[in-house]
């Protein structure tokens, strides 16, 4: 299976010390450079990058097809332009992506899509989190996530958090 994420999964992830439900769900993760180096720019945070990049289950592939790319990134920033692009060279099974335009754009190109919300209600599914909104209210108050009250709640029902 292949899986490639954008930047923010992996931030909000680390943000609340659960970066380990992208190595338990997918086992192996695939970034593309420019991700990597988003994930780089947070200067506290490299230490912790770095290592996870050695352990060898987030891995770093470059994008090849440079015209897709420049077409994508007219409309987006460099990490989801680059993930979407290296979803559509691998073929990818799956794309991480939060942001809405981003999503969209990866959906158009015929990629199937999830967030942040998804990757916990899948954590959850295979219980590897007890509950969706601990985690959930925790990556909204620790990390900054935003998400939409009627998502919010849409979210918990489906998790039978509600």
């Amino acid at each position: 299976m292949i899986i490639i994420s954008d930047t923010s999964p992996i931030t909000s992830l680390l943000a609340v010390n659960h970066i380990q439900l992208l190595k338990d769900l997918y086992g192996l993760v695939t970034i593309p450079e420019g991700v990597r180096r988003e994930l780089l720019r947070v200067e506290s945070r490299r230490p912790e990058i770095e290592n996870l990049l050695s352990e060898g289950w987030l891995q770093v592939k470059p994008i090849t097809d440079q015209e897709l790319f420049k077409k994508i990134f007219v409309d987006l920033d460099r990490g989801e332009s680059e993930a979407i692009t290296l979803g559509l060279e691998l073929r990818a099974d799956l794309i991480l992506i939060d942001e809405t335009k981003g999503r969209r754009m990866a959906k158009s190109y015929g990629l199937q899509v999830t967030g942040l919300l998804g990757v916990l209600m899948e954590a959850k599914s295979k219980k590897l989190i007890p509950s969706v909104k601990e985690l959930l209210d925790e990556l909204i108050e620790k990390a900054g996530f935003y998400v939409k009250q009627d998502l919010y709640d849409s979210v918990l029902k489906a998790a039978g958090e509600q």
